[in-house]
């Protein structure tokens, strides 16, 4: 039962599940999972929690920065796991860090508010080196961040950043030898920065990157460090030029030449259908029709016409498109090249191999 528990929200658990039976009210005490979260949502007060649950059976905790964290002693919270803070100052993460001696936790995401140029964050993880977590995830990397790359975090293995240069990206690599995942929501690079002499390698298996406009030339200079990667993942929903990035060839050179273990891989893009550089679809599909694509298992590849957006989408499939409720759109899918007319919610897929429409 306490398998079905850990889908429940904590709230759930304790204000109804609880009150079921007094059977189901002693499984719910004995319940050792609890992830707490203090939001605007939150219907519960300090007394209402602490009253029905002791701080060993909390193994998550989520914050925002309207709450008063002074009133809480984190360090009784032992078997504590996870650690959310949102729009966390730094004033008050320094000293929250200052005084945390937990050493159980796995993963930890801070988004930081507001911070002028002539602050720091922590010049010193003297204080902070009881915490190592595996997972972690940041709101924004910033030159005066060095804790990151600090001795206590070079075991992470998952690191996931709202905002970061390529600058950054290398710095973090280097630092992070463990990295095994890295997830980038906005990814920024100017063209000056492609010249910079990186001798080095990562052992990265995963790189995921959404909401960013990268170039080809700026995607060669981030594998080209990433030798050993497995899983590549390059999601933008925003419109972008007709580029080398919807080129079949392109992708094709770039796994031969830099990424030879890759095992799957990912992408969206979309542009304006008032192109004069595209003739139809099939042109677009043609460069994954190639035996590269079909002898290998990577991904199938789908462009779509979305009549009332105006828009071409180039996606691998399973899609990781945007979910709209409806949509007249025309498909061709690099599996057999047929165009198909599909009237209906987006996140409908057509399955070319089994003639049939998926869910």
């Amino acid at each position: 039962m306490h398998r079905i528990f850990d889908h429940c929200d904590t709230e759930t658990l304790l204000f109804s599940i609880r009150r079921i039976s007094k059977y189901i009210c002693a499984v719910v005490e004995t319940y050792d999972r609890f992830a707490l979260s203090w939001t605007f949502t939150s219907k519960f007060d300090d007394d209402d929690i602490f009253h029905l649950i002791q701080a060993e059976q909390v193994v998550s905790l989520s914050f925002l920065a309207n709450q008063d964290m002074s009133r809480f002693d984190i360090n009784q919270f032992t078997r504590l796991r996870s650690l959310t803070l949102i729009g966390i100052c730094t004033d008050e993460l320094e000293k929250l860090f200052s005084t945390m001696t937990i050493n159980s936790l796995t993963s930890m995401s801070i988004h930081l508010c507001h911070m002028s140029n002539d602050q720091t964050l922590i010049p010193s993880l003297s204080q902070f080196n009881n915490l190592s977590p595996s997972q972690f995830a940041f709101n924004e990397v910033n030159k005066e961040i060095r804790w990151i790359m600090s001795a206590s975090l070079e075991k992470l293995k998952y690191l996931q950043i709202n905002i970061c240069s390529y600058n950054e990206y290398v710095i973090l690599l280097y630092h992070l030898p463990n990295l095994r995942i890295f997830r980038i929501n906005n990814y920024t690079m100017k063209e000056s920065t492609l010249n910079l002499n990186v001798e080095f390698y990562s052992s990265l298996k995963s790189l995921l990157i959404t909401n960013g406009s990268i170039t080809s030339v700026q995607l060669e200079s981030l594998v080209k460090l990433t030798p050993k990667l497995q899983y590549l993942m390059v999601k933008n929903d925003k419109l972008r030029k007709f580029d080398s990035i919807f080129d079949g060839l392109f992708w094709e050179q770039l796994v031969i030449s830099q990424l030879n273990l890759l095992d799957k891989l990912d992408f969206f893009f979309s542009t304006s259908s008032y192109n004069d550089q595209i003739n139809d679809l099939r042109s677009i599909i043609l460069p994954f029709q190639t035996p590269f694509w079909t002898n290998k298992t990577y991904c199938s590849v789908t462009c779509t016409f979305v009549i009332e957006l105006c828009q071409i989408w180039l996606y691998s499939t399973p899609k990781i498109t945007p979910n709209i409720e409806f949509s007249v759109r025309c498909e061709i899918s690099s599996v057999d090249g047929l165009y198909r007319f599909i009237s209906g919610p987006i996140h409908i897929r057509y399955n070319t191999r089994k003639n049939q429409v998926c869910i």
